[in-house]
């Protein structure tokens, strides 16, 4: 039995078929499963369109122009887009993507992309845990798609599970061969969690790795049967858990042109004092049957669905949750399989009793989180208390379980002769493949479709009749519409905002936006409403995007009645659907002076995300008050001289200007932000030390070794296929 599982050697692990192989089935399977994002097509649905595509938009365009785009200037007044943590502005494959393609396609295509990365890094954990090249597939079948799909709408969970395995990856291959590169991978691949902002599933993996740590020190010495790591001394297990813990360290401040910026965003969010529900997002535990009778749940419609899980109370949390959150599905032969795994069979198995005993601790631990069960006490812990969705621990039950499966299958199929084992996974593959592409796919807040909304952007008329009134006016146009974010797609700042880590100042009660007049029952017109018109002149709102015409109270003039394309396929509404714009009467516009007089002007010179320079003229001392938000990290520069930023009515930008012209410029970066890129800076080059030392002097880092060798299996069988 142990030359079937063979193949696995350190030396031989990077043969190229079977790396071959994996990519091969794990982009054919993106091709199957997204078929039209491959042809041009985009999602629909969720927080696509109303938080995740404005971002990507703004920073595609920073980008283009040589900004890094650390603040948004189109969301609202403005907000730090770094470090609201949604857009991973260093991250690598953004990086690549947003500066080299469309904008529809650097979206989908990064999705795919992580797909095809976590397939492999999940082959690749199976491999290393002494799986068959077949169970590596079916393990990484069942992790991609028995989790990411529902999840589309999330772009953060799909980025951060794809890096998941492989950091799982590095850590199993450091503590059986005690080679410091695969700390250095830990580290990376960590990072890579961080980078993109969104930090849970990152949190998820820490907490995974630590379980896998103590466990592999303190209770299993290997993870594959052919690789028989020595034991580490009872005198070198706490340097090895420290090892661990430098390499986890390190992760963070590798990520710290990231976490810095976003830690200080925290403390001035509308999350510092707020109290938020850390339940919601749970998995009710009577919604554990869709993993045995998915045809009873998810059969249902969507709407139907997240009301009879809000309806559960059997053991169930005090806390609301929605179908994407609450999912956990692996398949029923997959299941199947990893419940036959607990019966003993005359073959050999991959995994000792110890380790599949730690596998099914380490998923009915994560699942019962999943319940919310554990929240009474975790509620109070760091990390724990800042995240909600308890759901999203059933990532960590569905790798478990994936592993179970998959060496399960490897077990019972080895007494098969040569034919029928080749059937028999087959039909396992086939079957659970079948299963994965039908059920899931009906747990979703996102849709594909063939003509993505992004594409009709240029043609929308509301955003070519704007773009010509701000030419005229030589002052940009700020919109209010309804649905948040989404309007800042037409490249002009819109009110109100959505955004998950946001300035305090939106959310105070005599600072934020009103609430919009509703349509009365039977009406056609939107009523007036004072306060609400009060909060728009003062922000600087120039035009009114509205889907009902206003009543003629409104201190506005109606300039557009059209229907636009882009805005009623965001939007979903019918394609003839009319859309108002009104022009809104006694607005400050995006700047004012505080005393105004008829002998001063303003004129924009360069408008950049971070960076805005005026040229302006004025009789006597004066302020200029630009209605955008001021935040930690702005400074301003009178005729290149640094003066005072002064904090106005509790949300704009100030300056005091002395009487005649002059050039005011103001730039925005934060100090947490300055510091964040020479910590990942010193970061990359220690690490580069390491692997400098690791390769020309490894006597200096002996402290690490173990006491011998592990076995080696170069004389063993590589039947294993």
């Amino acid at each position: 039995m142990k030359g079937f599982y063979n193949g696995y050697h350190p030396d031989m692990r990077f043969k190229p078929a079977p790396i071959l192989i994996v990519l091969a089935v794990g982009t054919g399977l993106t091709y199957l499963f997204w078929k039209l994002l491959w042809l041009g097509g985009g999602w629909i649905g969720g927080d696509m369109y109303s938080y995740y595509m404005p971002q990507k938009l703004t920073y595609q365009q920073a980008l283009e122009r040589g900004d890094w785009a650390l603040w948004n200037d189109v969301v609202s007044l403005g907000y730090p887009q770094l470090a609201e943590s949604q857009t991973g502005v260093f991250y690598p494959f953004h990086l690549l993507f947003y500066s080299t393609l469309s904008l529809n396609d650097a979206y989908h295509i990064n999705q795919l992309v992580h797909y095809i990365i976590a397939f492999a890094g999940m082959a690749l954990l199976a491999r290393s845990f002494g799986l068959s090249l077949r169970a590596a597939l079916l393990a990484s079948l069942v992790y991609v798609y028995g989790w990411f799909p529902p999840r589309n709408c999330l772009e953060w969970a799909i980025i951060g599970g794809a890096w998941l395995p492989w950091a799982i990856w590095s850590l199993n291959e450091f503590l059986t061969t005690r080679r410091r590169r695969y700390l250095i991978g830990l580290s990376i691949f960590l990072g890579l969690q961080l980078l993109p902002g969104h930090f849970v599933i990152a949190f998820l993996t820490i907490l995974t790795a630590l379980a896998f740590t103590f466990a592999r020190l303190w209770w299993i010495p290997a993870f594959d049967a052919d690789r028989e790591a020595t034991p580490a001394r009872p005198g070198k297990k706490l340097p090895l858990l420290l090892a661990v813990g430098m390499a986890i360290g390190c992760a963070f401040l590798l990520a710290g042109v990231q976490l810095l910026p976003t830690w200080q965003l925290k403390r001035d969010s509308q999350r510092e004092n707020a109290v938020h529900d850390v339940g919601y997002g749970h998995l009710p535990p009577p919604y554990l049957a869709q993993v045995i009778m998915p045809w009873k749940w998810y059969g249902l419609s969507p709407a139907e669905r997240d009301a009879a899980l809000n309806q559960m109370d059997f053991l169930t949390a005090d806390s609301s949750t929605n179908q994407a959150e609450a999912h956990l599905y692996f398949g029923l032969i997959p299941l199947l399989l990893a419940i036959l795994g607990i019966l003993p069979a005359r073959e050999s198995s991959s995994f000792t009793g110890s380790q599949k005993a730690f596998l099914w601790l380490l998923a009915l631990l994560a699942l019962t989180y999943a319940f919310g069960w554990w929240l009474p006490i975790t509620r109070h812990l760091p990390g724990f208390s800042f995240f909600i969705g308890p759901g999203r621990y059933g990532l960590i039950t569905t790798l478990a379980i994936a592993l179970l499966a998959a060496e399960s299958a490897d077990r019972w199929f080895a007494k098969f002769d040569p034919g029928t084992r080749t059937l028999a996974w087959g039909l396992v593959l086939a079957l659970s493949l079948a299963d994965l592409y039908i059920f899931p796919a009906y747990v979703r807040y996102a849709v594909t479709v063939a003509d993505s909304p992004i594409q009709y952007r240029d043609r929308s008329p509301i955003r070519q009749f704007l773009a010509e009134v701000q030419e005229q006016n030589g002052q940009p146009v700020r919109l209010y519409a309804p649905g948040a974010n989404l309007p800042s797609l037409l490249e002009f700042s819109s009110v109100p905002e959505y955004l998950g880590l946001g300035p305090a100042e939106y959310y105070e009660d005599d600072l934020s936006i009103p609430a919009p007049p509703a349509l009365p029952e039977g009406e056609s017109v939107l009523p007036v409403d004072e306060a609400f018109i009060d909060w728009l002149q003062r922000a600087g709102v120039t035009h009114l995007l509205t889907e009902h015409p206003l009543s003629r109270d409104w201190p506005a003039e109606l300039v557009l009645k059209v229907s636009d394309p882009f805005l009623n396929a965001c939007w979903g509404r019918a394609p003839n659907s009319v859309h108002y714009v009104s022009r809104l009467d006694d607005t400050r516009g995006r700047w004012f002076w505080e005393e105004s007089s008829g002998d001063q002007s303003v004129t924009l010179e360069e408008s950049l995300p971070s960076r805005k320079e005026y040229r302006v003229s004025t009789s006597s001392p004066n302020r200029l008050v630009i209605t955008e938000l001021m935040s930690p990290g702005w400074t301003v520069a009178v005729d290149d001289q640094p003066a005072e930023a002064v904090k106005v009515e509790g949300l704009f930008r100030g300056v005091d200007v002395p009487a005649g012209e002059h050039r005011i410029v103001w730039t925005y970066q934060p100090l947490s932000f300055r510091v964040g890129v020479w910590v990942s800076l010193a970061t990359v080059l220690f690490l580069a030390a390491v692997a400098h030392l690791r390769f020309w002097h490894p006597q200096r880092l002996r402290w690490l070794d173990q006491t011998q060798e592990p076995v080696s299996s170069d004389n063993q069988s590589s039947t294993k296929n």
